[in-house]
């Protein structure tokens, strides 16, 4: 089965960064999971820093992909906290063995950033971009603890893009002082 959208993406604007979902967006992975984004649910497209969206804006060819990976990345967290609640009543002595058992999402953090990446390519986002892109929502994981999990399996790449993004930067700085040694 082939993966990817199988509905366009419609939204309104609420604000100048944050976006209503008008109607159901849906993906197909390639294991035939489907994955809904509802309508009503809000989006803030590619959640990237002021100072690099010249780079990379918050949207363009990974819009939808942006879009699911905000959806995913919301279970997570509210996974996160409902693991966090139980855990304080816990620690209150408050018996939760009533309580109807926790199921996490189909997901981790790292097949998140992953489809995400997938999804900017099949999009039509260019292997950098995508790359960045991915490293991007891998920095933001690491920042979030209901989403830095896992994180030791995707260290290798993002210590590579890493030393990469340093090096192209270095470049740079050298080559404008070569150029403009004022």
């Amino acid at each position: 089965m082939e993966r990817g959208f199988i509905t366009p993406l419609r939204v309104e604007s609420i604000d100048p960064v944050n976006w209503l979902i008008l109607s159901r967006l849906s993906w197909i992975g390639s294991k035939g999971d489907r994955f809904d984004v509802d309508e009503g649910e809000t989006t803030d497209f590619a959640t990237v820093p002021w100072w690099s969206q010249a780079i990379t804006p918050r949207t363009g060819t990974w819009t939808k992909a942006a879009v699911l990976h905000d959806k995913m990345c919301n279970l997570l967290n509210e996974f996160y906290k409902l693991i966090k609640q139980r855990q304080k009543l816990i620690d209150e002595g408050v018996d939760i063995s009533e309580l109807e058992p926790l199921i996490p999402p189909p997901f981790t953090s790292n097949d998140v950033d992953a489809i995400f990446r997938l999804n900017a390519r099949d999009g039509g986002t260019g292997p950098i971009r995508s790359e960045l892109l991915w490293f991007g929502v891998r920095s933001g994981a690491i920042a979030n603890a209901a989403r830095r999990g896992g994180f030791v399996r995707t260290a290798p790449r993002y210590i590579l893009d890493l030393v990469v993004l340093l090096t192209v930067l270095v470049a740079v700085i050298a080559g404008l002082s070569w150029a403009w040694p004022y």
